[in-house]
């Protein structure tokens, strides 16, 4: 039979615009029929418990990390496996994903809650093609970041239930390196407006879609023209292989839904054990 092996990991800081960290793996598994990827799993707030409802818009954002690397990648292992340890394993389809990133996006009146999933496909040492999907929980409010394990039960960060039910909103931070800001123009097929940047020598292009509803704003990452739902996202190296880093673009976006208020305390209302970062809340 086929399998899909869940591996779920926390993401403990935000993604390195610089250097995307890489996963390396030892499994025993064979490989994965790339056709379970491509089914959708549901929105989290369409499963997630909490009879208690608020407000809130929703975007979920799908694409890829550094094709050509993870392509290098999985090149190297097999030749490695097929020349050095004369074991043979077939590469996936040329049109594969190796690494497929899902984030499901809540933007509420104070707390912005990302769900990410990233789906990788690889060449274990045993020389098996493998998938893996690893997860994370990120939900950042007035008072800090709650970094949430799903595998352990784990949180860390600030996490205490007494946090979610304050009234302070978010204070909106400058956003690195918005010096150079460009805007490009509207994107038709999002309705969206393109802006980009340089940021540590990578040039990053986002697609942001406004509201009138200033409080419902992607505000913990950034002020001024950053202010909306970022519904693109692209990352390429400025240097001279031009690589693409990141790319994802929403494939939903939902405004106006009623979700579990559970969501602004995940930590709490699941049972995590959680690990306090920094001063206890007042």
């Amino acid at each position: 039979g086929e399998y899909v092996r869940e591996v779920w990991q926390v993401r403990m800081t935000t993604f390195n615009l610089a250097g995307p960290r890489y996963l390396i793996a030892v499994l025993a598994l064979p490989f994965t029929s790339l056709a379970c990827l491509a089914q959708q799993p549901p929105a989290p707030h369409d499963s997630f418990p909490g009879a208690n409802r608020m407000a809130a818009h929703h975007v979920r954002l799908q694409g890829s990390e550094r094709p050509e690397f993870h392509w290098n990648g999985i090149r190297g292992m097999q030749s490695r496996c097929v020349e050095g340890l004369r074991i043979p394993v077939e590469l996936p389809p040329p049109d594969t994903v190796l690494q497929r990133l899902t984030t499901d996006v809540y933007y509420t009146e104070t707390h912005l809650i990302e769900f990410e999933a990233r789906t990788s496909t690889f060449i274990s040492s045993q020389c098996r093609l493998e998938v893996e999907t690893h997860r994370m929980i990120k939900v950042t409010h007035p008072y800090g970041v709650c970094n949430l394990d799903p595998a352990r039960r784990r949180a860390r960060g600030q996490c205490a239930a007494s946090y979610t039910g304050r009234p302070l909103r978010i204070n909106n931070p400058a956003v690195l390196g918005q010096a150079g800001l460009r805007r490009l123009g509207n994107d038709g097929t999002l309705g969206c407006t393109q802006y980009q940047w340089d940021v540590l020598g990578n040039q990053m292009t986002v697609c942001i879609q406004t509201t009138t509803e200033s409080w419902r704003s992607l505000s913990a990452r950034g002020s001024g023209a950053f202010e909306g739902l970022w519904v693109a996202l692209r990352v390429q190296n400025t240097a001279a292989s031009g690589e693409i880093l990141v790319e994802t673009r929403a494939t939903s976006v939902e405004r106006n839904i009623r979700v579990s208020r559970d969501l602004l305390d995940i930590a709490g209302t699941q049972g995590y054990e959680i690990r306090e970062v920094g001063p206890p809340p007042r």
